[in-house]
């Protein structure tokens, strides 16, 4: 399988990544294939060094591939549907994987991996029933905070918020009022905020320090994808599994620009 790359990020083509020069009229620049790897592959993740990115392929395998030279660094396989990888924005070597079954069975770790060491170095069993069974997709998505050493990960319908340097649970974040599953949790550039979704399509902005909700939003879909304006962070947009994307504008209040 291939992968396209565009120099700002990277497009997935079946089994192969191809390569694109923004500045160039987006013409192909290079290509990154194994031959001997038929899977299709799933997502793509640059670490912050610039040194590497990682590849999943849909039949549980991650692998570490060199920036320049597409040297693979490192493989490893799953046991399941990777669903998420986060590279530690605090220290770049660590890099977390969720992992979620793609049938009926259901795996639900957390594996942190060492690119200095070469291998998994920790694993969470903390992930219930996070997965679409029909369409056989995790939605669920980890973070790390930015700001701090601690990693969050939804659980049910909470979020675990679990110190990095023995892996214990520091804080739980959870409203009782809703029973829904959390997919995913993304942290502003700010530091003040970070947002989460609901399984059934609502979306809540919540105050990274108190846990005060500040805006609570529902859906017509699914949320799949958040995204903070990296340029602008009062902007924040969104991806749903139907054919909507809307945006959010935040100053002393909450606004839809849908």
């Amino acid at each position: 399988m291939f992968i396209s790359f565009i120099n700002l990020g990277a497009c997935n083509s079946s089994y192969k990544f191809d390569f694109f020069n923004e500045t160039n009229n987006w013409k192909l620049e290079k290509v990154y294939e194994d031959n001997t790897i038929k899977e299709y592959i799933g997502l793509i993740k640059y670490s912050p060094t610039k040194n590497f990115f990682i590849l999943t392929y849909r039949h549980m395998k991650l692998v570490f591939v060199d920036r320049i030279t597409h040297h693979v660094y490192l493989s490893y396989s799953a046991t399941n549907l990777i669903s998420s990888v986060q590279w530690n924005p605090i220290n770049s070597s660590i890099v977390t994987c969720a992992t979620t079954g793609a049938t009926s069975s259901i795996d639900g770790f957390i594996r942190v991996y060492s690119v200095n060491q070469q291998t998994s170095i920790k694993e969470l069993h903390v992930i219930e029933e996070s997965i679409d069974l029909d369409a056989a997709k995790s939605y669920v998505k980890i973070a790390w905070n930015p700001f701090e050493d601690v990693h969050a990960i939804p659980v049910k319908n909470s979020i675990f918020f679990n110190e990095t340097n023995n892996w214990k649970l520091e804080k739980v974040h959870e409203d009782n009022t809703i029973k829904e599953y959390i997919d995913l949790i993304k942290y502003s550039p700010t530091k003040n905020f970070f947002i989460i979704t609901y399984r059934h399509m609502k979306l809540v902005f919540v105050d990274r320090i108190s846990h005060h909700v500040y805006l609570s939003y529902t859906a017509t879909n699914l949320i799949s994808s958040v995204q903070w304006n990296p340029i602008n962070s009062s902007i924040v947009t969104c991806a749903t599994t139907g054919v909507s994307l809307f945006a959010f504008k935040y100053s002393d209040k909450y606004t839809s620009i849908t």
